[in-house]
């Protein structure tokens, strides 16, 4: 029997499920800096934080230089949570596979690069269209009126589309943080235009692996 489900849909929908999750305990940039350095280590980026920031995640040093903006990480580390949401009561151990979240997702260029998916060992998914997105899709957004990419400068999670919108979860990024919703910046649920969509990838069961090692599913948990 095959451990990981060859149905992308289930594991996209954990993918969600995992930052969901994350956004219901209302992660916050300045008060759970340790949380936000966890998205960092977790996908292989700890030297970053180590170099920028004194090894843990400073939302002022954010502010004031580009070098900490984690909205990819987040993305990543849900993907290295799935296996916690494949199944009702028990962990499967399933993740996205770690290169992955190291060479592709931490930001908008990489995710949209064919030669940083081929560095992860992967050819890059067929691209999505914004007319065409579903739960558990990766999105690149476009959130400044001047000096925007054409690959976008954000990334989020969508959680489902309505009309011009399309509802995300997503962090580094002001909205509602927690189901209490508060206002503020963080991992946040936010609705974004159709139009600022600038690439989308829908992961399959091939960008995912089962992690032999359970203890090791657990580290990242």
């Amino acid at each position: 029997m095959p451990l990981i489900p060859t149905e992308g849909a289930q594991l996209r929908r954990a993918l969600l499920a995992a930052a969901l999750e994350e956004w219901r305990g209302g992660i916050e940039c300045r008060r759970d800096a340790d949380r936000i350095s966890r998205y960092f280590s977790a996908c292989g980026w700890q030297w970053h934080l180590d170099q920028h920031s004194g090894g843990v995640f400073d939302e002022d040093i954010r502010r004031a230089t580009p070098h900490l903006e984690y909205c990819g990480l987040f993305v990543g580390w849900c993907g290295l949570q799935v296996g916690n949401y494949l199944h009702a009561i028990r962990c499967v151990p399933v993740r996205l596979k770690p290169a992955i979240a190291e060479f592709v997702l931490p930001s908008t260029y990489r995710a949209q690069s064919a030669a940083h998916w081929a560095r992860a060992g992967l050819a890059m998914p067929t691209p999505v269209g914004a007319g065409d997105l579903q739960p558990g899709d990766i999105i690149t957004l476009r959130t400044r009126a001047e000096g925007a990419k054409a690959y976008g400068d954000h990334v989020a999670i969508v959680e489902y589309g309505a009309g011009s919108l399309v509802h995300t979860v997503e962090a580094n990024a002001s909205g509602m943080l927690g189901p209490d919703k508060r206002p503020g910046r963080g991992v946040v649920r936010r609705r974004r235009l159709r139009s600022d969509v600038r690439g989308g990838l829908r992961l399959s069961s091939e960008h995912f692996e089962h992690v032999e090692d359970f203890e090791r599913m657990e580290e990242v948990s």
